[in-house]
């Protein structure tokens, strides 16, 4: 889902229904430059066919049941590795007890926590409407742990080769986003809610979101994917027998900067801390992004 969608009040329903809104207005903002982790958002594929890159057409036969295999790492970074995103700066933090802030301050996400409990990655792709019926093969499992996205680091030595159209994550449904105040970066909250957009974290439950070229995809009721957004897309991978790809995962749009997209954080009971009661809205997106759909994650691929 695209970062935008946070414009909207949240009350965890913010990604896209607030829910939705948080999610993005945190991810887009903290790595939002930051850098799950897989949403403009493009995905890049560094490889090329003069570095002998496989071709759709040379690697579309490889079927997960052939004996031949490549190496897959999904890594959370701050930075896309070809320079196409700048590592994030943030104000130092305040000392305990030290920031006693009026009741309504304006703030912006720093950093984004996930806790990522499964990667997959599929030969077919992912379209609106289509019900998931696909095969999946298992990049592999992450321990049920909230951390930073650029801490993640998930692999896979014996992938089946081929050319990867569609990925999905699955997430515990709990978030944390590390909140800086825009004029004041020693105002510092930790906002913990549910990475569907509601305000109650629950590891016990998962939230799924899949990826192709055609952007961002959540789940019906009924088991068939919807859009959420066209602009958080992911670019097949070619996996070569013997090679490595690395897929980078960055929250947001490279190097955009985290304070493009702010909210407004109502302390009701003023005492400096993000708690029962409080609410976030007013989601602002700097104008220089108007009309673009500003991606949650953002993925580039490095194959060597």
């Amino acid at each position: 889902m695209s970062l935008n969608a946070i414009e909207q009040p949240l009350g965890h329903t913010g990604l896209v229904s607030m829910s939705m809104m948080r999610r993005h207005a945190v991810w887009v903002q903290y790595l939002l430059c930051l850098p799950l982790f897989l949403f403009l958002a493009v995905a890049c594929d560094s490889e090329d066919a003069a570095s002998g890159t496989p071709t759709d057409d040379a690697t579309d036969n490889n079927k997960p049941g052939d004996p031949d295999y490549g190496n897959v790492i999904f890594k959370g970074v701050k930075a896309f590795s070809d320079g196409t995103g700048g590592a994030l700066a943030v104000g130092s933090n305040a000392e305990d007890g030290a920031v006693v802030a009026p009741a309504i301050h304006k703030m912006y996400t720093a950093e984004f926590h996930a806790n990522v409990a499964e990667i997959w990655l599929s030969l077919e792709t992912v379209t609106d409407g289509l019900e998931d019926d696909l095969e999946w093969i298992l990049v592999d499992t992450s321990p049920n742990e909230l951390k930073p996205l650029y801490d993640y680091e998930i692999q896979n030595e014996k992938m089946p080769a081929g050319v990867y159209r569609s990925m999905k994550l699955v997430f515990r449904n709990e978030m944390l986003q590390v909140v800086l105040g825009y004029d004041d970066p020693s105002l510092k909250i930790e906002m913990h809610t549910g990475i569907d957009g509601g305000a109650t974290p629950n590891n016990a439950e998962e939230v799924v979101e899949c990826f192709s070229s055609g952007g961002s995809y959540n789940m019906t009721e009924h088991g068939n994917f919807h859009l959420m957004s066209s602009g958080e897309t992911l670019r097949p991978l070619h996996l070569a027998a013997g090679k490595t790809s690395i897929v980078e995962w960055i929250v947001g749009a490279p190097g955009m900067d985290p304070k493009a997209i702010t909210f407004d954080w109502d302390d009701h009971n003023d005492n400096g801390v993000w708690d029962e009661g409080d609410n976030d809205s007013n989601y602002q997106t700097d104008p220089k992004y108007d009309g673009v759909d500003i991606p949650m994650f953002s993925f580039n691929v490095v194959s060597f």
